[in-house]
């Protein structure tokens, strides 16, 4: 900016808007791929069809779908700038795109690690599944569906841990 510091707060708030819009846009990805694992994990434990199962994979739905939506709508209700072509996103629903998230995801991380059960909390970390002597073991007792029989769409899955185990983040199982 070169001394120009009149400038230094309007750079700053642009900053923080684009900031903002663009962890509301990567969220909606990573709260995808938890719905997913989610609905993977009641799959695996044999629960899809459980009522109070089917409910919490709907409200992670509607969770998802809400924080995209609000982020999108911060887009299409852009600000722009007098005198320029320039836009950028509305921050009122940026800020309330990033509230929604931040104020719901401990309730989505209740209900994940509810579906999950026991798997997230036991799983195998990926040096167990680099051990060759531990490998066998992990690949046989890391996923048990209904009445202990394996699940048969566990073939070659990758199954990612973010937010539930962050040291264990990937495990591999493979039949």
């Amino acid at each position: 900016m070169n001394g120009e510091w009149q400038f230094a707060g309007a750079m700053v708030y642009m900053f923080a808007n684009f900031h903002r819009l663009s962890a509301d846009s990567y969220k909606y990805a990573e709260l995808e791929t938890l719905v997913g694992t989610a609905a993977l994990m009641a799959e695996y434990n044999g629960l899809e069809n459980a009522p109070h199962v089917q409910d919490k994979l709907a409200w992670l739905a509607m969770y998802t779908e809400g924080t995209e939506a609000l982020g999108r709508v911060a887009c299409e209700n852009c600000i722009k700038v007098p005198d320029s072509d320039l836009v950028y996103p509305n921050p009122m629903y940026s800020n309330i795109a990033k509230f929604f998230f931040a104020d719901n995801f401990p309730q989505a991380m209740k209900h994940v690690q509810d579906i999950t059960g026991g798997i997230a909390a036991t799983a195998f970390s990926s040096a167990d599944y680099d051990n060759p002597q531990i490998r066998p073991l992990s690949a046989r007792s890391s996923i048990r569906g209904f009445k202990g029989r394996v699940s048969k769409s566990v073939t070659a899955s990758v199954l990612s841990f973010h937010a539930l185990r962050p040291r264990r983040c990937v495990f591999w199982v493979r039949f």
